[in-house]
């Protein structure tokens, strides 16, 4: 049970991280876009 929870935990950590990546990524492009 808890070697599943940790590697669930590790997938939802590996998703959020993920998600900020794009954000960061979409964050840097709209700043570079001339406006």
């Amino acid at each position: 049970m808890r070697r599943s929870a940790r590697r669930g935990d590790f997938r939802i950590s590996y998703r959020v991280a993920d998600t900020v990546t794009i954000l960061a990524i979409e964050h840097r492009s709209d700043v570079y876009r001339p406006r």
